[in-house]
């Protein structure tokens, strides 16, 4: 049985330069520990597959990632950075 030890979801990292905002993007992640006892960290990027027996975990990260849907904030936080 797999279960999810930590997840954190897409989202931009707002920095503040000189002259202005930068948005850096940060992929949906997380820890999983495999029914094996292997801790492995997925994104939906990389291959999700468990370093200790091979299984194939990218269903979880689908499920747990809502297919990359994102919330409208994160999706667009520079709108909040506007002020009329």
């Amino acid at each position: 049985m797999t279960r999810v030890v930590e997840c954190v979801e897409a989202h931009y990292e707002v920095i503040e330069v000189e002259f202005g905002v930068v948005y850096k993007w940060g992929p949906a992640s997380m820890v999983v520990e495999c029914g094996c006892g292997a801790r492995a960290s997925l994104t939906r990027t990389a291959a999700a597959i468990c370093p200790g027996c091979g299984e194939d975990h990218e269903d979880i990260m689908r499920e747990q990632t809502q297919a990359g849907r994102l919330r409208e904030e994160v999706r667009h936080p520079w709108r909040d950075a506007i002020k009329p």
